[in-house]
């Protein structure tokens, strides 16, 4: 996820697991991409680069320079 994000141009932040977190509905070692506006714009409970992929793609997104 490290590769893709950095290839990207996405910020990644890592955060460890708490109860916090699985209280607010979070999955553990899942992966969530936060859209500018606050919004969860992907979910991806396998945590698989290639689903990042696929979702930046399909929409066209790209990182605003």
């Amino acid at each position: 996820m490290a590769a893709t994000c950095a290839a990207r141009g996405l910020a990644l932040h890592v955060f460890p697991w708490t109860t916090s977190a699985a209280g607010a509905g979070l999955a553990r070692d899942a992966s969530y991409l936060v859209r500018p506006d606050g919004h969860i714009g992907l979910a991806d409970l396998l945590h698989r680069p290639e689903h990042l992929e696929r979702y930046l793609d399909v929409r066209g997104l790209r990182l605003a320079t």
